[in-house]
């Protein structure tokens, strides 16, 4: 008997789900506060801004990868402080990213954050 065949979306889907997985896990707690607090300051300070500023924001404190920054934004969004504007913009020179940077929307900025 053959294996249902797997719709290739789900498995890049359930691919990206467990690479976030491993990345938020592995990343030291201490380093995911600070990443969200400095993504938190630029809803605060910038209407649209991307990794590029809250990189800055950081300073020189690196996590064990660069992309352990995508489940604090993911993290952000779900608290509804930050949307995805479903743009994207060149990368800058110190980047270490292969794709364009996503650009997101404060909604903190607008008095849209539910916790205000």
């Amino acid at each position: 008997m053959s294996e249902p065949s797997v719709n290739p979306y789900e498995r890049t889907k359930a691919a990206i789900s467990d690479a976030l997985q491993r990345v938020e896990t592995n990343a030291p707690e201490a380093w995911k506060a600070s990443a969200f607090l400095a993504v938190v300051w630029c809803a605060h300070n910038y209407m649209d801004f991307t990794a590029d500023e809250v990189w800055a924001r950081l300073g020189y404190d690196f996590p064990p990868t660069h992309s352990a920054l995508g489940p604090v934004f993911l993290h952000a969004k779900r608290l509804g402080a930050i949307e995805n504007t479903g743009r994207k913009q060149k990368l800058s020179n110190r980047s270490c990213r292969h794709g364009d940077l996503t650009i997101w929307r404060s909604c903190i900025i607008n008095n849209q954050w539910p916790w205000q």
